[in-house]
């Protein structure tokens, strides 16, 4: 059996800010079948990707597009890209049919799309892989599929902090980031029993909510017991643009007297519009409760209810 030749051309068209990669892919078409005169043209791959440097939490664009001078009976199977501390997602409508003149002749196939988020700082690169590409003959109608393997290069790229955010940590870059804290009760004179539920929500636009940290500054309050619930992340996508929302809700429970603050909250970020530092607040919250210090042991089973019926 003749193995397939994969003979890989790979022009890079360099121009202000973008790096664009066409990789032509002239694979042979399978097991028994040798690239000479008379067999089909194989599969042609192309590869862009649009820079080759970004933002940490900001994604670049990598689009391959599979050609063949027939049609695809199935589906390319596509690499995954896993690589640690980044971030290969496929957008709305990733994947499209395609049709290209290649030649005098009229091609189809289909392009597929990722958004590639590197996390942190630093040096990345996407890792060589292989498609699998199975196409029918169009010298034998009707026949078997042919079946070729194509490879991709490594794509590097780099990840880099602006100049004057170096000191934000977490490093944040958004087109719009805002933070609101929301109180169900009276925090001010609360009773024995009485409860309140306080509600912290950073919404964020121009990037992933899972890049947010977490909101709450944890702190014991003398006279209330605490029970946050799990963050919730809602993540959103427009046009290709992510946003969402990171949630932190916490229940406060009155046992007795005592009183004290949830302290302020500053979330720093850097607004990719405006090219610095901004800050999303809130302002600290004072929270008391009158009465004698609450008693060790188990709260009131009527108190823990109405938490439950509050939350």
């Amino acid at each position: 059996m003749i193995r397939p030749l994969i003979r890989p051309l790979i022009r890079p068209l360099i121009g202000p800010g973008r790096l664009l990669l066409v990789l032509l892919a002239l694979a042979a078409a399978g097991p028994g079948r040798a690239q000479e005169a008379g067999t089909p043209p194989a599969p042609q791959l192309q590869v862009e990707f649009e820079t080759d440097e970004t933002l940490p939490g900001q994604p670049l664009v990598l689009r391959m597009t599979v050609l063949v001078p027939s049609f695809l009976p199935s589906p390319p199977v596509w690499p995954s890209f896993d690589a640690p501390n980044l971030r290969v997602r496929l957008p709305e409508r990733a994947t499209t049919p395609v049709s290209a003149r290649v030649g005098a002749a009229t091609w189809s196939g289909v392009s597929r799309r990722w958004q590639v988020t590197p996390l942190v700082p630093g040096a990345f690169a996407l890792p060589a892989a292989r498609i699998e590409v199975t196409w029918a003959d169009p010298a034998a109608p009707g026949g078997p599929p042919l079946r070729s393997t194509v490879e991709t290069p490594a794509l590097p790229f780099r990840a880099v902090v602006p100049e004057g955010a170096a000191d934000l940590d977490p490093f944040i870059a958004a087109s719009d980031l805002t933070l609101v804290r929301e109180v169900e009760g009276e925090p001010q004179g609360m009773a024995p029993g009485d409860a309140l539920s306080v509600t912290l929500r950073a919404t964020i636009a121009g990037a992933s909510p899972m890049l947010l940290p977490p909101l709450a500054d944890g702190g014991e309050i003398e006279g209330l017991a605490a029970y946050p619930d799990a963050p919730e992340l809602v993540e959103t996508e427009e046009r290709g643009r992510l946003g969402g929302t990171r949630t932190e809700r916490l229940s406060l429970l009155a046992e007795g007297g005592g009183a004290g603050e949830l302290p302020a909250i500053a979330l720093r970020w850097w607004d990719l519009d405006e090219g610095r530092i901004k800050v999303a607040e809130v302002p600290a919250l004072a929270i008391s409760v009158d009465g004698l210090p609450a008693r060790s042991g188990p709260a009131d089973p009527a108190a823990r209810l109405r938490l439950a019926l509050l939350a």
